[in-house]
């Protein structure tokens, strides 16, 4: 066995048995002595697990150092182990500088997009023009050539380098000359929601998509800008080739069923060879939706039944875990945590976050507000928990209450300001006011307080036992509502969720503007004007006529929020029996202290 193999096998026995001090004192005698890249790459490994960074760092450029005086390329898990201790020594600067260099050739690794991201928030310099340019040169002429800048700018989607994206689209439309290019712009116009570009590139001759995709997309671009027809005949022709039965869920969402519309969906389930749990639940839920629009609730409940069988048995739930997070957010984000921060917050920031269970209403509160002409409406953002999990480690109570104490008055500032800035590279826009509706920002409602303290913050609600209902009877993809589809898990989170409100809402004394969603469509230009008022907005006839606005919407509610106001969504669950939940909701929405 050479030396090197004997030294690979040891390091791997190491590391298998987690022994990091006995790696670092193993690859340290070889110091010296074998002036190999690897072994300084590894006694690095070591001194990070062991979180001592500087050693790291010092042997990780060791490890490129001797990779470029022999002239042989680097590993790039070398710059990654780097980057990661970097990032962990706070040298922001230096890890951008490191990506930078490397990154041109490794565009499509997230990881490397992902970082120079997070750098950008701490340098504040923009990396924007240096990317677009250095994508721009990339020639899609081939499969190879397409599959690279497909991963690369769903990298940027996924780090929501919107304006990139949007300048690279913009200079491939000027230039495209190939189906790829063609594909490109189809697909990733769709991506980020323009879907009458998206059309238009997707209805192109030869474009290189697979045509069940093709058809899929057109179907959701024509769904969404409201041809119903159309996107009707799209997802047809993506059944036909796929045999997938899911196309009944929007199918049942845009229509009400006739007789002959609703047979012959059923015969194209009798053909179907598709049935992965996922399809099948799709599928019930169109069947109960056609139920319940022909008034056979009983049917529609039975279905109902099967829809949320075959969905929950793929989701993974601990509400266990759930309690014990929201309790720690409240221990630790609590008015006494607001009186200690809330002057280093950002007192001129004033985003609009609307909290509340989802279908109680937020969408349409969002469409409401984000139809005046001073508001950008941007929808479900993930940008305040993808900030907490980078300063906190959410996932250990202990280490996450080391990080509360180790917390000050710049961290807050720190945090506020990151979040600004990665909310303004999303959007090209010369507002200053925004919404983001974000159901599950409840859960660190003192930590935005604090942060944002002259923020609004609306809280939607509505009489449970219809919230159950419209929860239990959608279907809601893969937006992480895994509590929604059990009864008894939909219960439970209700109570969690009271809870968790009630202590916010007493804690900061009514600071907040609860806007129930049946006092909302029984008083519509009353409760619409007083809204307004809270946000500090001047009254417009847009935000009556929301129903006219062109804003996207991506949640279930988009049928609901391109129509006028309606009041018979109340009460609907008189339609279903579901008594024993029923019972159990009565007693949660007597502890509602808001």
């Amino acid at each position: 066995m050479t030396v090197i193999k004997k030294l690979l096998k040891n390091i791997k026995d190491l590391i298998d048995q987690k022994k990091f001090k006995e790696l670092k004192e193993y690859c340290q005698s070889y110091f010296g002595y074998l002036d190999d890249s690897l072994v300084y790459n590894y006694h690095g490994i070591a001194c990070l697990n062991l979180k001592l960074f500087n050693e790291a760092e010092k042997s990780f450029l060791n490890a490129i150092k001797i990779g470029n005086k022999n002239k042989i390329k680097n590993n790039i898990q070398i710059f990654k182990n780097l980057i990661i201790t970097q990032t962990l020594l706070e040298k922001h600067t230096e890890n951008e500088n490191i990506i930078k260099e490397i990154i041109e050739p490794y565009l499509d690794d997230y990881f490397l997009i992902e970082n120079l991201f997070k750098s950008n928030n701490f340098t504040k310099n923009s990396s924007e023009t240096f990317i677009l340019n250095l994508i721009v040169k990339k020639k899609i002429t081939d499969h190879n050539s397409f599959v690279f800048i497909f991963k690369v700018l769903n990298n940027l989607i996924r780090v929501r380098y919107d304006n990139i994206i949007n300048d690279y689209l913009a200079n491939l439309e000027t230039n495209k000359n190939n189906k790829y290019e063609a594909a490109v712009l189809a697909y990733f116009f769709f991506q980020i929601q323009n879907y009458e570009k998206a059309s238009y590139y997707l209805n192109f001759d030869n474009i290189y998509l697979d045509q069940s995709v093709k058809f899929k997309c057109l179907a959701i671009c024509k769904r969404y800008n409201n041809e119903k027809i159309s996107a009707y005949r799209n997802y047809i022709r993506y059944f036909l080739l796929t045999k997938n039965p899911e196309i009944l869920l929007p199918i049942s969402g845009m229509f009400k069923f006739n007789h002959e519309k609703y047979h012959t969906l059923k015969i194209l389930k009798k053909i179907s060879q598709n049935n992965d749990d996922n399809s099948l639940s799709q599928y019930y839920f169109g069947l109960a939706k056609i139920e319940e629009d022909r008034k056979n609730f009983k049917k529609s409940q039975s279905f109902l039944k099967d829809a949320n069988f075959y969905k929950r048995k793929n989701m993974n739930i601990d509400l266990y875990k759930i309690k014990e997070e929201l309790f720690l957010y409240r221990k630790s984000f609590n008015k006494l945590f607001y009186n200690k921060f809330c002057n280093n917050g950002l007192k001129d920031a004033k985003p609009i976050f609307i909290l509340g269970l989802p279908r109680s209403g937020s969408s349409l509160v969002e469409q409401i507000i984000s139809s005046h002409s001073k508001v950008n409406g941007y929808g479900e953002l993930k940008v305040f928990n993808n900030i907490l999990k980078y300063f906190f480690n959410i996932f250990s109570k202990d280490n996450f209450e080391k990080d509360i104490k180790n917390l000050n008055e710049a961290l807050i500032k720190k945090i506020g300001q990151i979040y600004i800035d990665q909310v303004s590279k999303m959007k090209n826009s010369a507002n200053t006011i925004f919404t983001d509706k974000m159901p599950f920002n409840f859960y660190y409602l003192g930590l935005i307080k604090t942060v944002f303290p002259e923020s609004k913050i609306i809280i939607t609600k509505r009489n449970l036992k219809d919230n159950f209902v419209s929860i239990f009877k959608n279907y809601f993809g893969d937006d992480g509502l895994s509590f929604a589809y059990s009864e008894d898990d939909i219960i439970k989170y209700f109570s969690l969720y009271v809870e968790h409100i009630n202590f916010y809402n007493k804690e900061f004394e009514n600071a907040f503007y609860i806007l129930d969603y049946d006092d909302l469509v029984e008083n519509f230009e009353v409760k619409t004007k007083d809204l307004l008022n809270y946000c500090d907005l001047d009254f417009e006839e847009s935000c009556i006529n929301f129903y006219k606005s062109k804003n996207l919407i991506t949640t279930l509610s988009t049928n609901q929020v391109r129509k006028k106001v309606y009041t018979s969504s109340k009460k609907i669950f008189q339609n279903f029996d579901y008594q024993s939940s029923y019972q159990e909701l009565d007693k949660i929405e007597k502890e509602i202290n808001f």
